[in-house]
C-alpha cells in the first residue's frame, strides 16, 4: 500500500492551523467499517509500517489524539484495537492520549486497563441534557481515574442554548465534549462568537501539561524509579507532592507560600506538613545553630 505523500502534505496545512489556534486533531486511524488488512486479531508488518508512518509524520503536534477506529467493534476485535495502540504507543514519541470510539453505551470494560488506551471515545444516543450528564457520571465513575472519557457522538443534539446545556452537562459529569456533525458554513454566527469566546477564556485557563492524569501518573512513578528512588507507596504522585512540601518546609520556604504552590485552600491544611518527623525534623532542628 503506498501512502499519498501530496495527501499527507495538505493534512499538515490543516493541522498546523489548527494546532497553532489550539483546536484539537482528532486523528481517528480507521473510520466507519474501513480495514484494510485482514489479519485477525494481529497488526502485520504493512499495517505497522503505515501507523508508524502516520504516526511519525504528524506527532510533533501539541493538540492531538489518536483514535484507533471509530465505532471500531463493526471490523475489529477488542485484541486487534489493543494491538493497534500498542504500535502507536511504540511509535509516538511524544505521548499524546491514545483513544477508541464505541458504538452506542458506557461500557469500556474490554479497555478499562490497558495502559495503552487513555480515552473512551463515547457514542451516547440519548436526547435530553440530564441523562446524558447521568450517563456520564456512571462512565466517570467506572472509569475509576484509569481513563477519561470524551463525548463525542449523541442523537438529536441540537444547536444554540439546547447544545450549550448539553455541553455543560456532559462537562459537568466529567467528560470532554465533541458536537457530532457540526460544520463552520452550518453554525449560526452567535454559536460562533460564543466558541471564540470560550477559546479566550481557555487560552488563559490554560492547563500546564496537555496529557491526561492516567498518562502523568504512569511519567511520575517512572521518572521517580530512574531517580533512584526506593519502591513503596511513596513512590507515586501523591508521594511525590507530600515530598516536596516538607522539603520546601524544611529549607525554610515560608508556610504562607508553600500553602500557595500547594494549592490549599486553607493555612491548616499546609500546617500539616510542619509535623514533620525523623530526618527532615532532624534539618529543621539543626538550622537553630547553624
Amino acid at each position: 500500500m503506498r501512502i499519498d505523500q501530496d495527501i499527507l502534505n495538505q493534512w499538515e496545512t490543516w493541522f498546523a492551523e489548527m494546532d497553532r489556534n489550539g483546536i484539537v486533531i482528532f486523528f481517528i486511524f480507521y473510520d466507519d467499517s474501513a480495514r484494510i488488512w485482514n489479519t485477525g486479531s494481529t497488526v502485520g508488518q504493512a499495517e505497522r509500517a503505515f501507523i508508524r508512518t502516520l504516526v511519525n509524520r504528524f506527532e510533533h503536534h501539541k493538540h492531538l489524539i489518536w483514535v484507533v477506529a471509530e465505532e471500531y467493534a463493526e471490523r475489529y476485535s477488542a485484541a486487534r484495537v489493543a494491538n493497534i495502540a500498542a504500535e502507536i504507543r511504540a511509535a509516538d514519541d511524544r505521548d499524546h492520549v491514545i483513544g477508541v470510539h464505541k458504538n452506542n453505551g458506557l461500557n469500556f470494560s474490554e479497555f478499562a486497563n490497558n495502559p495503552n488506551l487513555d480515552q473512551f471515545v463515547i457514542q451516547y444516543n440519548v436526547s435530553t441534557a440530564s441523562t446524558l450528564h447521568t450517563g456520564m457520571v456512571m462512565a466517570w465513575n467506572d472509569a475509576d481515574g484509569r481513563y477519561n472519557l470524551n463525548m463525542a457522538e449523541a442523537a438529536l443534539y441540537g444547536t444554540g442554548t439546547t447544545a450549550r446545556r448539553k455541553n455543560w452537562a456532559v462537562a459537568m459529569g466529567g467528560a470532554y465534549v465533541m458536537v457530532y456533525q457540526w460544520t463552520i458554513d452550518t453554525t449560526s454566527l452567535s454559536d460562533l462568537r460564543e466558541a471564540h469566546r470560550r477559546h479566550k477564556k481557555e487560552i488563559l485557563d490554560a492547563l500546564l501539561w496537555t496529557f491526561a492524569r492516567n498518562t502523568a501518573w504512569r511519567h511520575v512513578p517512572a521518572v521517580m524509579r530512574t531517580a533512584g528512588i526506593a519502591d513503596g507507596l511513596h513512590r507515586c504522585p501523591k508521594g511525590l507532592r507530600h515530598g516536596f512540601a516538607i522539603h520546601a518546609l524544611s529549607k525554610g520556604v515560608a508556610l504562607k507560600m508553600v500553602s500557595k504552590w500547594m494549592g490549599h485552600a486553607k493555612m491548616e491544611t499546609t500546617a500539616i506538613y510542619c509535623n514533620a518527623v525523623g530526618e527532615e525534623q532532624q534539618r529543621i532542628a539543626a538550622r537553630m545553630w547553624t
